[in-house]
């Protein structure tokens, strides 16, 4: 079992050089404890997923990852100091919400500018049955 804090390390490292183009930077708040124990690869990928879109349609912001587990489901979600969304390709989200859906998850994208939320991604987190 990975840690879902080391996985957005990971992944938001290499989206460093594209933050800073857009003069944005990452927090990753997440515990430490909170494990994926199915479907990393494609939790791995939908996290990619969500950092790129939001890096790409935000500028000049904090953004922070932040995770809590609800019994066998963990919610990660994205948020940001600023809310600043510039246009971007529609594409990039329906791919990775079609990606949530098949391991039994959900990605909420906020549209609401009162929001700090970008993103929330939840998603069940049952070991494999033996």
């Amino acid at each position: 079992m990975d840690p879902l804090h080391q996985l957005v390390d990971r992944i938001s490292e290499c989206y460093l050089p594209a933050a800073r183009q857009h003069e944005n930077f990452f927090i990753n708040e997440v515990p430490r404890e909170i494990s994926i124990s199915q479907n990393q690869e494609w939790v791995a990928s939908i996290i990619s997923g969500m950092i790129a879109t939001a890096n790409e349609r935000t500028k000049k912001t904090c953004i922070r990852f932040l995770a809590k587990k609800y019994g066998p489901v963990i919610v990660l979600e994205l948020r940001e100091a600023v809310r600043t969304e510039l246009p971007g390709d529609d594409r990039q989200i329906d791919y990775i919400q079609e990606m949530a859906e098949k391991i039994g998850g959900c990605l909420y994208i906020s549209t609401r500018e009162e929001e700090k939320i970008l993103m929330s991604f939840s998603f069940p987190n049952q070991p494999a049955a033996a």
